[in-house]
Parts: C-alpha cells; sequence; structure tokens
C-alpha cells in the first residue's frame, strides 16, 4: 500500500474540519434532538433508535464532505 504524503494527509484534515464546522453550524439542532425513549418493547428498539439517530448525523457529515469534495475536483 502507497503511504499518503504529508499534503494528501492534511487536505483530508482539512476536509473533514471544514465538514464538521458546516454540520454544526447548519444542522446542530441534529445534536439536540431528543431520543425517544420507546415503550419497554426490547433493549433492540432501544438499540435501533440510538442506531438511526446516529446514522442521521452520518448522512449529514457526508453530505457536507460530499459538498467540499466537489468544489476541490478539477
Amino acid at each position: 500500500m502507497i503511504k499518503p504524503s504529508d499534503n494528501q494527509i492534511a487536505f483530508i484534515n482539512d476536509l473533514i474540519h471544514h465538514s464538521l464546522e458546516k454540520l454544526v453550524a447548519e444542522d446542530s439542532d441534529i445534536f439536540k434532538a431528543k431520543l425517544i425513549e420507546p415503550p419497554v418493547i426490547s433493549e433492540g428498539v432501544r438499540l435501533l433508535n440510538r442506531e438511526l439517530h446516529e446514522t442521521a448525523i452520518n448522512h449529514r457529515l457526508a453530505y457536507y464532505f460530499e459538498e467540499y469534495m466537489q468544489g476541490t475536483l478539477t
């Protein structure tokens, strides 16, 4: 495997940094959302609720990451 250069690593770090900043600036409410406590059906239901919340955060972060990536392509 080819080791990435310092410039490539810095580039990816910048993309992640800017994407996180944009996520917090544009979608801060996603972090304030209350997780719904489902009726005591099973622990699996509660875990699924948490996973869906985390997935929503990941999708928004990926959206901003892609947005910044497109701006860097030539």
